[in-house]
């Protein structure tokens, strides 16, 4: 479970769960206010739940505690992982990090504007490390909202540049664990 730290204090009204359904059916899940997508032309992950949030609840950046003040007031490189726990990857680095949802998730749906969330970080003139997962060089619908993601930033004055991983890992924590053996 991920509650999501408020740049304000305290924790925001919005939790995330890890999904485990490879030993259960889907329907064995309980989730009645989750979002289905199995109508869609294309699904995201295969059609498999992933994660479990409040239905119709809109994304939100989860910023780490431990790297909050920086990620928030520091002018050093702002890391933005995809993914909660890629999140708390690059934060155990030390580096001021915030993650997003999903490759998708930086803006509200139909709006190309950046979450309200980054009104909170600075961003002007800040170089702004993008990390999305090893997909996005096979992905052509995710490099797309990667690329739209880094024109949203420089239409604050962010400075975007894309950190790509080796396709043989997944995520950033995948890499910084292939580091460290």
């Amino acid at each position: 479970m991920f509650p999501f730290p408020n740049p304000l204090g305290g924790f925001m009204d919005y939790v995330k769960m890890k999904m485990w359904t490879d030993d259960a059916e889907p329907g064995d899940v309980r989730g009645d206010q989750v979002e289905e997508h199995r109508e869609k032309k294309w699904q995201y992950n295969g059609g498999q739940r992933k994660y479990m949030v409040r239905h119709q609840s809109t994304p939100q950046l989860y910023i780490p505690i431990p790297t909050m003040p920086q990620a928030l007031q520091g002018t050093e490189p702002l890391w933005v992982a995809e993914g909660m726990k890629k999140a708390l990857a690059v934060g155990q680095l030390g580096l001021p990090v915030v993650g997003i949802e999903s490759p998708f998730s930086w803006h509200v749906k139909n709006s190309r504007d950046l979450l309200p969330d980054f009104s909170f970080i600075n961003l002007k003139n800040r170089i702004v490390e993008v990390v999305p997962d090893s997909d996005v060089q096979t992905n052509p619908m995710i490099a797309r909202s990667v690329r739209q993601f880094a024109d949203a930033l420089r239409a604050v004055g962010a400075r975007p540049r894309l950190v790509q991983l080796p396709r043989e890992v997944k995520g950033a924590d995948d890499f910084i664990e292939m580091g460290r053996r």
